[in-house]
């Protein structure tokens, strides 16, 4: 017992290990590339998923959000997954997904694009949902992010999340997965971020497209929280 023991800590430590290098080395390159956040940086979180009348839009297929009117908030969550160097693209196109809470407080995801090549897991509670897997595609293809992807329609899924206001779209967790060892996707205030909430009328970037090229104010928001980067 005590052998086996030693070694299931040993794996432990060996994949904490991995894991604590792959979010250093994106903090960074991150910080490399759009320098140190602000403080009080919280990355949308505490800001977006309350105007109601933004429902009803999604870049890629509208009728697929239904009526805003029946809704409490809702928001759009963009990803990177950690698979990043400073001469790499951030595109935070890798996880592409819409929460949306109606006045019953159901929680629906509205799953937009997936242009990573890793398993990536949304996950809350027990349950947990592998992008690829949802669209229907091998983990290695792309999907809705432009060239080099397939285009497919949204995929809904309904939960029993109990998301009651929009600062706990915070608690949806997000993983990727390399090499066996899943790593979490975070957005610790003032400290680089791997996902973003944005509203859900937010058009993603198309793949290799580094989002502060598309959005040419997002290195100026990352430094200070009040500026408008779209």
């Amino acid at each position: 017992m005590g052998l086996a023991f030693i070694s299931c800590s040993k794996s432990m430590d060996f994949e904490g290990a991995i894991e604590n290098n792959i979010k250093q080395e994106y903090e960074v390159a991150f910080v490399n590339k759009y320098g140190q956040p602000a403080a009080n940086q919280q990355w949308g979180f505490d800001v977006y998923g309350v105007d109601q009348s933004q429902a009803s839009a999604s870049r890629r297929a509208p009728d697929k959000v239904g009526d805003p009117g029946k809704y409490n908030f809702s928001c759009r969550i963009i990803g990177e997954d950690l698979t990043v160097s400073e001469n790499s693209d951030f595109d935070f196109n890798d996880i592409v997904f819409d929460v949306v809470v109606d006045g019953k407080k159901n929680t629906q995801l509205i799953l937009q694009a997936a242009g990573g090549v890793y398993p990536i897991y949304i996950k809350h509670g027990n349950d947990s949902y592998e992008i690829h897997d949802q669209f229907g595609v091998a983990t290695n293809q792309m999907v809705n992010t432009g060239k080099g992807s397939i285009e497919k329609d949204p995929v809904t899924i309904q939960t029993n999340w109990n998301i009651p206001n929009e600062s706990s779209v915070h608690e949806i967790q997000i993983y990727v997965e390399k090499n066996g060892v899943k790593t979490e996707l975070q957005a610790k205030q003032g400290e680089p971020a791997a996902k973003i909430c944005v509203p859900i009328t937010f058009e993603w970037c198309d793949e290799r497209q580094s989002i502060e090229k598309v959005y040419k104010g997002f290195s100026e928001w990352v430094k200070d929280k009040d500026y408008i980067w779209f």
